[in-house]
């Protein structure tokens, strides 16, 4: 259904468009009155324009399951360089706001040593975010991130933007080793 108003909305706002420019010529030739009619006309075209742009076009649905991968390229403790983290996330939305939990399921330490968690030796993680929408630009997502881990807690920033509604990109900051990196969301289906 939302891909229906990506065809709509433009030809709706094209035809509009042409509507408002002729009301606008007519109102600068009768006069002041209409004057405020032509400017009525113009506030409200702007409005369901914005709520059309807000509601449909720049409306992205992150609830669901996800696959995340953090790829560290920059840390304080030199035998975490290049590891590859991978967890699964559940994510719940509500208009901008977001929050879920998830759990880290598998890591990668390089050299073909990958270590798979079973369900109950894994590190749990909660979070919270907004997403910043754009309108003229790509919406940006931060999340915080709780990670609950066997020797300590830490805290991790995403700093996302949103490839399309199925994939997010951008890059992380731990508390963990200070670690840095490149991050990748993708929406199961």
């Amino acid at each position: 259904m939302k891909t229906s108003f990506k065809i709509i909305i433009p030809l709706a706002l094209i035809i509009l468009g042409f509507v408002g420019y002729d009301y606008c010529l007519h109102t600068i030739r009768w006069g002041m009155w209409d004057n405020f009619w032509g400017s009525l006309y113009a506030g409200l075209a702007i409005a369901v324009i914005y709520f059309f742009l807000d509601e449909y076009v720049l409306y992205v649905n992150l609830n669901g399951e996800w696959n995340v991968e953090e790829y560290i390229d920059e840390t304080s403790y030199s035998q975490y360089k290049d590891y590859k983290l991978f967890y699964t996330y559940h994510i719940w939305q509500n208009g901008n706001q977001i929050k879920g939990y998830g759990e880290k399921i598998k890591q990668d330490e390089g050299g073909g040593t990958i270590t798979i968690f079973e369900p109950s030796k894994r590190v749990r993680v909660e979070f919270e975010g907004h997403i910043e929408k754009s309108y003229l630009k790509k919406s940006i997502i931060y999340l915080l991130i709780y990670e609950k881990g066997r020797i300590r807690e830490s805290s991790t920033t995403y700093t996302l933007q949103i490839k399309d509604n199925k994939k997010l990109e951008g890059e992380f900051k731990s508390t963990a080793a200070s670690a840095r990196g490149r991050i990748i969301l993708n929406q199961k289906l």
